[in-house]
């Protein structure tokens, strides 16, 4: 008969053999971070701190988040004017945000100047698409309002 202290015997329960919880794949954001990152992947991302630095970067003028055909964007935008808002997909929000007020869009024309109040990257074109469609709904419009606006 084999005998345990009480110490081993609290080490045998907590270490099973198997991961209590499924692991989390990181977040789309993230990845994409990691993606834009130049440098190695142990250098750069040693510290949890920098891939979120990398993640909040402008939409500056050579930004991360400018001009990569492989990124998909809603963007939210509001009138100065006006109380009015608009939800609008592109690959290019600086560009698109440009046409908006320039009045390229006749829908957005009449309520110019327009400023950017978010926008949300997406990996795949569809699933971007979908979250628009989402937002142009009516508890997406709620969400919106709550969380964006």
């Amino acid at each position: 008969m084999v005998y345990r202290t009480a110490l081993e015997m609290r080490s045998v329960e907590r270490h099973r053999g198997f991961e209590s919880h499924p692991l989390r794949q990181p977040s789309p954001r993230l990845r994409l971070a990691r993606q834009l990152c130049k440098t190695p992947f142990d250098e750069c991302w040693g510290h949890r701190s920098a891939a979120k630095k990398a993640a909040r970067r402008s939409l500056g003028a050579g930004g991360p988040f400018s001009h990569d055909p492989h990124v998909h964007y809603v963007y939210l935008i509001e009138s100065s004017v006006g109380k009015q808002r608009y939800v609008g997909y592109s690959e290019a929000v600086e560009h698109r945000l440009a046409d908006h007020n320039a009045g390229k869009n006749v829908s957005t024309a009449p309520y110019r100047p327009w400023r950017l109040r978010a926008f949300i990257a997406f990996e795949s074109k569809s699933q971007a698409l979908g979250f628009e469609r989402y937002l142009k709904s009516g508890s997406g419009r709620a969400f919106a309002t709550k969380r964006f606006w």
